[in-house]
């Protein structure tokens, strides 16, 4: 999930999951899974050009 070995494709559907998880329970939740997704991503190099379509891509609306 972090660092340089992180895989991105695994990277986005952790996150994906963690989102979805935190909507069942509570908005403020939510939040904390976001603040620790950014730091996630934050401590990993941008080295994944593709990741934004991909985000874009998982993100369903409520």
């Amino acid at each position: 999930m972090i660092g340089l070995a992180a895989e991105p494709t695994m990277r986005t559907r952790y996150a994906d999951t963690l989102i979805d998880l935190a909507r069942q329970q509570h908005e403020a939740l939510v939040k904390a899974v976001i603040l620790l997704l950014t730091a996630a991503v934050e401590a990993t190099g941008a080295n994944d050009q593709d990741l934004p379509e991909r985000l874009a891509g998982s993100v369903t609306p409520t």
